[in-house]
């Protein structure tokens, strides 16, 4: 298992992967709509500031715009997230740093308004964990399963109000 992603205040966590391949290739695995929908969901993404940003997960539909995108090394969008009983809006950030095995993956999310909550956590855990299998050319993990067994792990980690 992955080292759990670190909840840096009450509205943001934040999440550091080790991964097998150069960040040119991550990165495209982060912007090409054919690449994120092996890991993430189904994506429309304008790949520039100011582009759009449209996800379909499996529980929910995802809309923002980029707000920052240098390849091979930084992407960040707002991030709206419409669930079935939820709306969230916040900011996503990756960055990608060049490490002699690969690539160290820094992903933020933070949540405007609200508390960040383990689900969410968990959703991303599982999703990064998805990409790591994807790019190891490993078999898709079982999401719904996966976040079901991180739920309780984040659970327990969520900061004090």
């Amino acid at each position: 298992m992955h080292d759990p992603g670190v909840f840096l205040d009450l509205h943001t966590v934040c999440f550091e992967r080790a991964l097998p391949d150069a960040p040119e290739r991550v990165w495209q695995h982060l912007t090409e709509p054919e690449l994120l929908a092996h890991w993430l969901g189904l994506a429309l993404l304008e790949q520039r500031v100011g582009g759009r940003v449209e996800l379909q997960l499996s529980d929910a539909i995802v809309s923002g715009t980029v707000l920052e995108y240098v390849p091979s090394q930084r992407f960040a969008c707002s991030w709206h997230r419409y669930g079935l009983n939820d709306e969230v809006r916040g900011l996503v950030a990756f960055r990608l740093e060049a490490r002699a095995a690969g690539t160290r993956l820094v992903l933020r999310h933070a949540v405007s308004g609200a508390r960040v909550a383990a689900a969410p956590a968990s959703e991303w855990h599982a999703r990064l964990d998805a990409l790591d299998a994807r790019l190891r050319g490993e078999p898709p993990i079982d999401h719904a399963a996966r976040v079901a067994s991180l739920l309780p792990v984040y659970e327990a980690r969520l900061p004090a109000k």
